[in-house]
């Protein structure tokens, strides 16, 4: 599952192949990035529309094999599509095919090397985000 806010921020989870379930969607998603004032662009996906709904936040929908990209002549997807384009260039282009054992370490290599790309300072750069991300020590246990 990948997250894109306007800001060009993302998130990349694992959750698993195939559909998935609002219980599922509840361990991997960290609810504390969002608040009220988010407004959530999905496919139609009876699960997402629930899961955002719970939460109480602003959904909108498209239906992404009728290629809608763009939600209330505003919001659209574009960008998000173009950063999941991004990756499965990336994937094939490194390895192939990839190990669904491995996935969330190549979703995480990915991650951090959009996080340094174009920046002269890579490794202070790839220090600054590990030291601001609280959790991380969490992730590792």
């Amino acid at each position: 599952m990948m997250t894109l806010d306007r800001y060009k921020t993302y998130d990349l989870k694992v959750v698993k192949i195939g559909k998935i379930n609002t219980s599922e969607l509840n361990k991997v998603m960290d609810k504390d990035k969002f608040n009220s004032e988010n407004i959530i662009c999905s496919d139609s996906s009876k699960t997402l529309i629930n899961f955002f709904e719970e939460m109480g936040l602003t959904h909108r929908t498209f239906v992404s094999n009728k290629s809608q990209h763009v939600v209330d002549g505003i919001y659209h997807v574009q960008n998000l599509n173009n950063k999941v384009s991004t990756l499965k260039g990336w994937v094939k282009n490194h390895f192939s095919s990839v190990s669904t054992k491995y996935l969330k370490n190549y979703l995480t290599w990915f991650f951090m090397m959009e996080v340094i790309k174009g920046d002269e300072e890579k490794v202070d750069k790839w220090w600054d985000y590990m030291l601001t991300d609280t959790k991380s020590f969490q992730r590792s246990q």
